[in-house]
């Protein structure tokens, strides 16, 4: 798995064409063609990218993104994945994101779609260094209880609270930091970063009982702390010669790294959306393993690992908060060989039940 994407994965090196007569010097994408975008959670800070090394980094799924035509106002295209979607606009020598669909940034639960009244620079192909932007927008997040988990579900439904919304505040900024450099596997790319930085705040909160009525989210605690201002920091790495993304460095709230290219691995299974996904690896492993869960049902779970006798030899509990989460299982050392595995949710149903291969170091 360390090395599985060494003959596979080239650099993106791709910029958006559309006919605007942008230079074609470099690998191109044009509206109705898919890119793959592989994820994974960092244990480790990096200063730079120069030194993260993607062979060394274990992915779970490749996500498949495609270049759609724009439906949404002052954009040229968007990137459409099942987990993310990015509005842009190529103008000159810009690539200006004018919004998105995400996942909420407070609970994790529910997708939010933000629309950039003015739309903000994140990249230039020329004079990149005096890249240096704000901007901030208003957007709306509705939760039900039946969606919630833990303490704020239980005061949801003590209070007999049906629904909560949330009239969010969201400041984006972006600034050119420094040139790096970046080993894709096939070379190493000359390029520059961007800081993006996104801090999202609570202006009002609304519960419904019979109707809504606004309500002092900072009196209660459970409120307060679920609610509290959320920032995402990232940066993204560009290849000199384009205005298209290669890889993105989270930084808050966790450190991870996302890495597009034109190729799919064919050793990973498409990273799908809609129903609950549990993604296992690496497998075979030899440690470490990671349980990465989409379109997660929040909730308390027990991985089991068993032999191949059928004898349990190992259980971790563990709680998913959020509906796209990755975790790091503390699985002690075990001979090499071939075991049985089963994940359960807290009323005992079998999630998942497959094999686990474990190899030398």
């Amino acid at each position: 798995m360390r090395n599985q994407l060494r003959h596979i994965l080239v650099s993106v090196m791709v910029i958006f064409i559309c006919n605007l007569g942008l230079s074609q010097d470099v690998h191109e994408f044009s509206i109705g063609d898919t890119f793959y975008r592989y994820s994974a959670n960092l244990y480790n800070k990096f200063n730079k990218f120069s030194e993260i090394g993607l062979q060394y980094l274990d992915f779970s799924c490749a996500e498949e993104v495609v270049v759609k035509k724009a439906s949404h106002p002052n954009t040229t295209l968007e990137l459409h994945s099942d987990l993310r979607q990015d509005y842009r606009q190529i103008s000159g020598v810009q690539m200006i994101a004018t919004g998105g669909r995400m996942i909420d940034p407070f609970l994790g639960l529910t997708p939010i779609e933000i629309n950039l009244k003015s739309p903000i620079p994140i990249s230039r192909s020329a004079n990149k260094d005096v890249l240096y932007h704000k901007t901030n927008d208003n957007f709306f997040v509705e939760f039900s209880t039946d969606e919630l988990y833990g303490e704020i579900k239980i005061w949801a439904e003590k209070n007999e609270v049906t629904n909560i919304r949330v009239l969010c505040d969201v400041h984006w900024s972006t600034v050119y930091k420094r040139k790096d450099s970046f080993d894709n596997l096939e070379g190493i790319i000359q390029g520059f970063v961007v800081e993006n930085i996104l801090d999202f705040s609570v202006i009002t909160l609304e519960v419904k009982k019979r109707d809504w009525v606004v309500y002092n989210f900072t009196s209660e605690r459970v409120l307060s702390e679920a609610f509290i201002k959320k920032t995402i920091r990232y940066q993204s790495f560009y290849d000199n010669r384009s205005i298209a993304e290669v890889v993105r460095y989270y930084q808050s709230p966790s450190f991870a790294i996302e890495f597009n290219t034109k190729y799919k691995s064919e050793d990973l299974p498409l990273c799908s959306n809609g129903s609950q996904e549990i993604y296992l690896f690496p497998n075979p492993t030899f440690h470490n393993v990671k349980l990465r869960f989409l379109n997660a049902k929040p909730g308390n779970y027990t991985f089991n690992l068993i032999n191949i006798i059928g004898k349990p030899i190992w259980t971790y509990s563990f709680n998913i908060t959020k509906v796209h989460q990755e975790i790091l299982l503390p699985m002690p050392s075990f001979s090499k060989g071939i075991y049985l595995y089963n994940i359960k949710n807290a009323f005992g149903k079998r999630m998942q039940s497959r094999r686990l291969t474990i190899v030398d170091p």
